[in-house]
């Protein structure tokens, strides 16, 4: 039990993902850095290639749904909880 709800129900609300990404130069002569990976929806198994942080969000909120989690941000250096 965590505080009075079970864990069963907090599982219920619960996602999770597993996201790997990495940098790569985007030439030898530029500091610019381009971000690969992917991330993968561990209830379904959908598994996308990234070519963007951005796309990290994307895919979170479609299967987050009508959560708030497409309008939410959260401060660098801060959480959710």
């Amino acid at each position: 039990m965590l505080g009075n709800v079970t864990v069963d129900a907090f599982e219920a609300n619960t996602q999770s993902f597993i996201v790997k990404i990495w940098a790569e130069e985007s030439s030898p002569d530029s500091d610019d850095v381009v971000w690969h990976g992917h991330i993968t929806h561990v209830i379904s198994g959908e598994t996308v290639h990234l070519k963007s942080l951005d796309e990290i969000k994307a895919f979170m909120s479609q299967h987050l749904g009508d959560r708030g989690a497409a309008d939410s941000s959260v401060p660098i250096g801060q959480t959710l909880f």
